[in-house]
């Protein structure tokens, strides 16, 4: 599936349940709150809380998308241009050879803060 095939179906099932016209507002908030969700997990995962989230991380990143395609529909947005374009601006901004070496000396300054092993 592609995400032009995914947003359809996101639009046809808002639309099913009268869903389609709710506020671009309440579509970032729900946005908002299933990101919040994901983000407890990478917290817990990295032993910066010792509270268990009580969802499940890939049904969490499962809502996330969802809740990204009901607002990109909602404000006429072709998420799956956008996101092409998006990845060229930053294969462009961000050349993974000089990237790469500046991404590892931030992993392992972070890893000092938050006294974290950095993957290998």
């Amino acid at each position: 599936m592609d995400l032009k095939s995914a947003q359809k179906m996101v639009a046809d099932f808002a639309s099913e349940r009268g869903w389609d016209e709710n506020l671009p507002t309440q579509r970032g908030a729900h946005l908002v709150r299933e990101v919040a969700r994901v983000f407890e997990h990478t917290m817990y995962m990295e032993g910066m809380t010792t509270r268990k989230p009580s969802t499940n991380l890939e049904k969490q990143i499962g809502d996330c998308l969802f809740s990204l395609l009901s607002l990109a529909n909602r404000l006429d947005v072709d998420i799956e241009a956008q996101f092409l374009r998006a990845l060229d601006a930053d294969r462009q901004k961000y050349p993974a050879e000089e990237t790469r070496a500046k991404s590892l000396e931030r992993l392992r300054e972070a890893s000092n803060i938050f006294s974290i092993a950095p993957r290998k």
